[in-house]
């Protein structure tokens, strides 16, 4: 809250804050890769032989494929470039809008809309890769 004055209205203010949100978790993911470790999506989502459950009403071999395949997905998540993985993050897994989207990574609702096609695409591809 020590910037709370910084801020100037340009845009909403939940913009504004998903954007030092952002700019936090890129720092993050910058400092992280400094030291060879990957910070994404699989920190939430666990490796396969975590012992919390993915869902309560799957048996533990679906569990276990699950989180398989959501550490497969972050992994793929993990390739795009920065710009790319926060559209589809944003957009795909916090529900925002394409015009929400735009006003935290910049651009037009429309530009988002092309980033999320192809990004969705490279995903799709890299998964069928590796079989999943």
């Amino acid at each position: 809250m020590r910037d709370l004055a910084r801020f100037r209205g340009d845009a909403a203010f939940g913009s504004w804050l998903l954007r030092i949100a952002r700019n936090l978790a890129m720092d993050r993911h910058r400092r992280a890769g400094r030291r060879g470790a990957h910070v994404g999506l699989i920190e939430e989502t666990g490796e396969p032989g975590d012992a919390a459950p993915a869902d309560p009403g799957l048996g533990p071999a679906e569990a276990f494929e699950r989180r398989r395949l959501e550490a497969r997905l972050a992994s793929a998540l993990g390739r795009l470039s920065e710009p790319d993985r926060t559209a589809v993050v944003l957009h795909d897994q916090e529900g925002m809008s394409a015009q929400e989207v735009s006003e935290v990574i910049g651009g037009s609702a429309g530009a988002v809309r092309v980033r999320l096609y192809r990004a969705r695409r490279k995903l799709r591809g890299w998964l069928r890769e590796e079989g999943t």
